[in-house]
């Protein structure tokens, strides 16, 4: 999705920066499990201080047992938006 925006950088950067879009809108459409473990998968990979790659990951679904916890340690703004999406996932 081509999001156009105002925004013109200082110097001259990637594009992907100045056009990126955080969304904080979301579907109510469900993520399936494999799609879940495939993104933590790549974030495990990703760089850490000396590459140790400690990272841990806790995650839920909407609509599970968890979720109210796991809403619960998003503040009133975050939560308000983040209330609609298929999962949250806390890194370690």
């Amino acid at each position: 999705m081509a999001i156009k925006t105002l925004r013109i950088p200082s110097y001259p950067i990637d594009t992907q920066f100045v056009e990126r879009w955080s969304p904080r809108a979301f579907t109510l459409d469900p993520i399936d499990e494999g799609t879940v473990l495939i993104i933590l998968e790549a974030a495990r990979w990703a760089p850490s201080s000396y590459n140790s790659q400690p990272w841990r990951f806790v995650y839920v679904h909407r609509d599970t047992d968890h979720w109210d916890s796991f809403l619960s340690f998003l503040n009133d703004f975050n939560r308000s938006w983040a209330v609609r999406a298929a999962a949250i996932v806390v890194v370690m």
